[in-house]
């Protein structure tokens, strides 16, 4: 992955990310819908969302609970700063906790393998509109190098873009991306490699991080055309011959 691909996550403008945040702060509705589209009568557009799945691997449980605080409770400074560049003024407590709404992680309700690891790995969500983008990854990226050794496994999803992408996230860097925007039908995945495994998997063994991932990626490209070359399927073969009598 080249130097581009590996940038921070934090080089996004400041003063345009708090823009975005402040925006979705004062707009922001109380009831979250399940659709990704949703109907803004202030500015009579469609506004689409981005769902955002986050599952933390820390190296012991009180980093996890660390991480948790801060994902949970982007700090007063970092609000302070957003509103600062972009509106040049001190913010009231109402528009800090709007905007602490809009850009803090929950936890989710399923935990996955808490039990199994002693309670360090936990999943996070956010939804929030596309216009934040920039804002949520860098309060994320300021999370992920506070906890350098812990891995970020973010996993997206926006319906209205048709599109879903994976990034595995430490020390506030990018190492590895996938995307899928190409989808042959509304909310079906077509082809998003997991690229979370073998990170997953070097962590539940004990690996250094990125050991497993070359060969993980050879292992996907057998795969693959181990499927290109199966013969045509029976059931097919099949069908042809009962239509052809």
């Amino acid at each position: 992955m080249g130097a581009a691909q590996r940038r921070k996550l934090s080089s996004h403008d400041p003063p345009n990310a708090a823009r975005q945040v402040i925006r979705a702060a004062k707009t922001k509705s109380t009831a979250r819908k399940t659709t990704h589209k949703r109907n803004d009568e202030k500015e009579n557009r469609m506004s689409e969302w981005i769902d955002c799945t986050l599952d933390v691997l820390a190296t012991n449980p009180k980093e996890m609970n660390d991480i948790a605080s801060a994902l949970r409770n982007p700090p007063r400074e970092f609000l302070l700063v957003a509103f600062a560049a972009s509106e040049r003024r001190r913010p009231d407590d109402v528009e800090i906790e709007q905007a602490r709404e809009v850009i803090a992680f929950k936890t989710a309700k399923d935990l996955p393998h808490v039990a199994e690891i002693g309670n360090k790995v936990w999943r996070f969500e956010n939804s929030y509109r596309t216009t934040c983008e920039g804002v949520i990854d860098w309060h994320l990226s300021d999370v992920s190098a506070a906890f350098p050794n812990a891995i970020f496994l973010a996993d997206y999803c926006n319906l209205g873009w048709n599109c879903v992408w994976k990034r595995v996230i430490r020390n506030g860097v990018t190492e590895r991306s996938v995307s899928d925007c190409n989808e042959e039908a509304q909310a079906i995945v077509w082809v998003l490699p997991d690229i979370f495994a073998p990170y997953r998997a070097e962590y539940e063994n004990g690996q250094p991080f990125g050991s497993l991932c070359n060969e993980w990626v050879d292992d996907l490209v057998a795969a693959a055309n181990g499927l290109r070359n199966l013969p045509r399927s029976m059931s097919c073969i099949a069908e042809t011959t009962g239509s052809e009598a």
